[in-house]
């Protein structure tokens, strides 16, 4: 029996014990993300392959008939409109079980964005984030479009390539809207589920006993231990 000493046992294991019970902000944040993306993606395809039907290229900046600027502002525009819909009772669900823990009251009280989206409910939420991703977004996109095409008054892309890129593009805008609404979905669900704090409280209990109960198996299994009395 090879003696097991209590340095084997390494402090970072130990402590990452503490995490049991709670999601990991980020996993929640991408996993929510994740399934907004697919909803909001299959719906962009949804509108944009059938007005595209048969046709070669597709102009990027036509007055907004039927060409890519207007698409791009489409997909901003109903991404910060679809998410909080489809996302937010899940969000509300996690706090309540105590799987993701409420952001910090001092941080949300200092953030810029307290009045406009963090203490706002769901059709101010809808309201704000479709602005701001179509202004963000939508803005820059036909802006750095306006500037690669230049005079040109032929810029087109092949319909097939036009889809490759706004599936690519709605990436980081899907990842900005689902971390604001996170955000504010977690800190209005504090309000909503007081209790939420009594199962992040029993879980980090039970992490601290889970600790104690291994630090004193390595006690036990330490190298005094296992050589007996003089």
């Amino acid at each position: 029996l090879k003696p097991f000493s209590q340095s084997d046992l390494a402090a970072d294991d130990i402590s990452s014990i503490s995490d049991v019970g709670q999601g990991h902000p980020i996993a929640e944040i991408l996993g929510d993300a994740a399934k907004s993306y697919m909803v909001n993606l299959a719906f962009v395809l949804s509108i944009n392959i059938p007005l595209n039907w048969g046709k070669e290229a597709i102009p990027f900046l036509a007055h907004f008939k039927g060409d890519m600027a207007l698409a791009f502002v489409n997909s901003a525009f109903f991404c910060g409109l679809f998410t909080p819909l489809f996302s937010s009772c899940f969000i509300g669900k996690g706090v309540a079980a105590g799987k993701i823990e409420p952001p910090d009251r001092d941080s949300v009280s200092k953030s810029c964005l307290r009045c406009c989206l963090l203490g706002r409910g769901l059709a101010l939420r809808c309201i704000f984030l479709s602005l701001f991703d179509v202004l963000v977004f939508g803005g820059s996109t036909i802006a750095l479009g306006k500037l690669i095409c230049g005079s040109d008054s032929v810029c087109e892309l092949p319909v097939y390539a036009f889809l490759a890129i706004i599936s690519v593009w709605s990436v980081p805008v899907q990842l900005v809207t689902s971390l604001g609404n996170f955000t504010s979905v977690a800190h209005l669900a504090r309000e909503r589920f007081p209790t939420c704090g009594v199962h992040l409280a029993a879980s980090q209990e039970a992490s601290v006993s889970l600790q104690a109960a291994l630090t004193f198996l390595a006690a036990l299994f330490s190298d005094g231990a296992l050589q007996g009395p003089p």
